[in-house]
């Protein structure tokens, strides 16, 4: 998916959220080795959880969507949200095909909280492209 190469080395994959809705958004699965990349020394060891809390890794996500958004200019390609996770989709919920690929349904329906979140007014953790 294009997103996913605008927004390297943040993004390994996601989820795209919005159906029934006006906005397009996306669950983000970080890529913990890109985060740690981009955050330099010192946190070699860090969680995911605190990584994506880091300034650098939310900035070049929120770059990587805006340009993604300068070349998508239409409503249905625009993504107007993003949620970092730092749960990686599982395998045993189903997340995860037996081909290694994201199952969106899966993942949609285990996170629905999530989505919900997401659309729900501004809150701590929610991307908006620039």
């Amino acid at each position: 998916m294009e997103v996913i190469a605008a927004c390297a080395p943040v993004v390994q994959d996601v989820v795209v959220t919005g159906h029934d809705r006006e906005e397009v958004g996306l669950l983000v699965f970080p890529n913990p080795a890109g985060c740690r990349a981009l955050c330099g020394e010192g946190l070699e060891e860090a969680p995911l959880a605190e990584l994506i809390g880091r300034p650098e890794v939310r900035d070049r996500l929120r770059e990587g969507l805006a340009a993604h958004n300068a070349a998508n200019r239409a409503n249905s390609r625009r993504i107007a949200r993003a949620l970092l996770l730092a749960d990686p989709p599982s395998i045993q919920t189903g997340e995860i095909t037996d081909k290694g690929y994201v199952n969106q349904r899966a993942v949609l329906d285990r996170r629905a909280a999530l989505v919900k979140r997401l659309y729900d007014d501004l809150h701590e953790g929610l991307i908006l492209p620039a």
